[in-house]
Order: C-alpha cells, then sequence, then structure tokens
C-alpha cells in the first residue's frame, strides 16, 4: 500500500511525540468502498504510531471550535 493522504499531518512535536493525522471527511466516506478504504488506511497509519482524529464536513464547518478543542487536547495529551 502506498503511503496515504491525509489532511494534517502532525509529525513533530516536542520530542517528535505528537504524531497526529487529522482526517476531514466528506460524504462520500459513508459510501462501502470508501470505508473499507479508510479501515485499510487507518490500520496502515496506527501501524506506523500515528494517532487519528477523523471529523465529518459538518462538524469542521458547523463546530470548528469544538474540533479544534478536540486537536488541542490531543496534542496536548502526546506531548
Amino acid at each position: 500500500m502506498d503511503p496515504p493522504r491525509a489532511e494534517i499531518l502532525s509529525l513533530k512535536g516536542r520530542g517528535n511525540k505528537a504524531k497526529i493525522v487529522v482526517e476531514v471527511d466528506g460524504s462520500q466516506h459513508k459510501e462501502r468502498d470508501t470505508e473499507q478504504k479508510d479501515v485499510q488506511r487507518d490500520i496502515y497509519l496506527k501501524n506506523e504510531g500515528l494517532y487519528i482524529l477523523r471529523f465529518n464536513n459538518l462538524q469542521v464547518l458547523q463546530e470548528l471550535g469544538s474540533v479544534m478543542e478536540v486537536i488541542e487536547q490531543a496534542v496536548k495529551e502526546r506531548m
């Protein structure tokens, strides 16, 4: 499998600990074929030592503050 693409990837934090991938999923991610690819991508990324945060488009558009809080908390926990 080729390395997957992600919307945001944080490989470097203090001591290179963050290692967070942020995925923003559109409606196509509800399709069975795409869901299977997402599972495969998540397995690949986790095996690479990365932590995955997944949000849908509406969450980002309508609840950006909450999304940012989740991301910030995940970064703090991994530092």
